[in-house]
């Protein structure tokens, strides 16, 4: 495989351990990278066009101009260290080296099945409409339907007045929850997933 990038990445954020892959150049590329995220073996394979917002921005989206494929995986993040996350990061990164021929003689676990899931556009991103203190109401993980309470953000400026209540825009599973409890007008409190080919 000639030229290749691997990102591995803890967010400040809470996600869920997985790959989060912008699709190739070429379906050729795309193709490349379905496989490599399936030899990695994170629990979940997210596929975005970077649509979503800050694509192009991306070190996925550089590489990809430049028709350099690039494996990005997020482990864990909110300012904690993970085991978990280390363990798939470790055994993840064995396989793909020895995938490509860089490693020919790793000695690697059999990956885990991958569960392929997509971001559907902005909607799967909810962000804070104020300045406030966020209290989420969901875990990540967690099945969310459109419309449904996402937490509340409690104001921190002005007079005082109630929280306002986060909703989400549509259904998916929580991939991402905002760790920090102070949110500005902006900051990402959610982004969701949904399995490749339910919509």
């Amino acid at each position: 495989m000639g030229q290749f990038s691997m990102e591995i990445l803890g967010c400040a954020g809470s996600v869920l351990s997985g790959n989060q892959q912008r699709v190739g150049k070429t379906g050729a590329d795309t193709a490349r990278l379905m496989e490599l995220m399936q030899v990695f073996g994170a629990p979940i394979g997210s596929i975005s066009d970077g649509s979503g917002g800050g694509g192009a921005t991306t070190l996925s989206a550089v590489a990809q101009a430049l028709g350099i494929p690039t494996l990005t995986t997020e482990l864990g993040g909110g300012g904690t260290f993970s085991t978990t996350g280390e363990a798939i990061a470790s055994q993840g990164t064995y396989r793909v080296l020895k995938h490509i021929g860089v490693l020919p003689n790793a000695e690697t676990k059999l990956p885990p099945p991958v569960r392929l899931m997509q971001v559907a556009g902005r909607g799967a991103y909810t962000y804070a409409p104020i300045h406030g203190i966020f209290e989420p109401a969901v875990e990540l993980g967690d099945p969310v339907e459109a419309g449904q309470s996402g937490g509340f953000l409690f104001p921190v400026e002005g007079l005082p007045r109630q929280p306002e209540e986060i909703r989400f825009a549509q259904s998916g599973l929580v991939a991402c929850r905002r760790a920090p409890a102070l949110a500005a007008p902006g900051d990402c409190l959610f982004k969701l997933v949904t399995d490749v080919g339910a919509n």
